[in-house]
């Protein structure tokens, strides 16, 4: 019940004036997103957030400040918040800008291999799955998850 709260809690009321927020001061945002891959099933990890477009996947990732944590050290934070796992090898992928009516945008995108996960209930994440290569390619994804993804995926040879 309490979760159920929390949930309509931030869907309703902290999304939308943080929308505002953005509309009014047109901030600059830094962001860290990262792609878990789990080598032993050949999957990846992907989410739905519970706020904005509810039916886009993408891959665990949010905002960090830039004076108080570097973005490799955000996405892994990111990682384990919103999803409960822990990676290693960690490799930057690429740097995406972005400049829209709400806000100025730098998100660095990391890829990482699981190392384990623990069940965890977030009030941002609607749902996460582990999916093969191919089903999140045939899903509906972020733009992030799609940059990500077509840097990682592993040829067809192999």
């Amino acid at each position: 019940m309490i979760f159920a709260l929390k949930r309509a809690l931030y869907r309703f009321i902290l999304a939308p004036a943080r929308w505002m927020y953005w509309i009014i001061f047109h901030p600059v945002t830094y962001g860290a997103m990262m792609l878990v891959i789990d080598v032993q099933a050949n999957k990846v990890l992907l989410l739905r957030h519970a706020y904005g477009k509810r039916h886009i996947w993408t891959i665990p990732g949010g905002g960090y400040w830039s004076s108080r944590e570097d973005p490799e050290s955000a996405a892994v934070r990111e990682a384990w918040e919103e999803a409960g796992v822990k990676v290693t090898d960690i490799k930057h992928l690429d740097r995406l800008y972005g400049n829209t009516v709400s806000k100025r945008d730098t998100r660095h995108v990391y890829v990482a291999k699981l190392v384990s996960q623990t069940p965890i209930q977030s009030a941002e994440i609607e749902e996460q799955r582990w999916v093969s290569w191919e089903e999140a390619q045939a899903l509906p994804l972020s733009k992030v998850a799609q940059v990500a993804i077509s840097h990682c995926k592993p040829d067809d040879d192999s």
